[in-house]
């Protein structure tokens, strides 16, 4: 799984094919392991969201149901529950839904970037603004500089 998301973010139509061949063998090899059926899902939005997808229904069916696996396997994975979030509100418009699985996201995982970001895309989908650091409930989340680690 970690050689398919070195080759996910490369965004060439031969980096892509990898990266979901090594998804696809990551779920062969261990079907029950979350994060790849995560990943797939995540694959799969890519691939819709940037018009590689040769069967726009079948795909997003796939993305669908690689998303509800991966949650259904492992509950308590921000990463999956990040990703089954933005497929709700992305493919399927169920926003309050997607929301409710960003909460349980950032939950488990305050400092998740990745769920913290998918959140306020699914704020903005819509119409409302994601909130600032400083207005954070109780100033748990706090960024830290790569460059001070402060």
């Amino acid at each position: 799984l970690l050689k398919a998301m070195s080759r996910l973010y490369v965004f060439t139509a031969e980096s892509y094919r990898e990266a979901g061949a090594l998804i696809e063998r990551a779920i062969g090899l261990d079907p029950e392991y979350a994060q790849a059926h995560a990943y797939l899902a995540w694959w799969l939005n890519f691939q819709i969201g940037e018009g590689w997808s040769a069967d726009h229904a079948a795909d997003t069916r796939r993305a669908i149901a690689a998303s509800e696996r991966a949650v259904a396997l492992d509950p308590e994975d921000a990463f999956a529950l990040a990703v089954a979030g933005h497929i709700l509100a992305f493919m399927q418009r169920r926003i309050d839904e997607a929301q409710d699985l960003f909460d349980q996201a950032l939950a488990l995982n305050e400092n998740s970037a990745f769920a913290w970001g998918m959140s306020a895309l699914t704020l903005a989908y819509r119409g409302e603004e994601a909130p600032d650091w400083a207005t954070l409930e109780g100033g748990a989340v706090q960024p830290v500089s790569v460059a001070t680690g402060e």
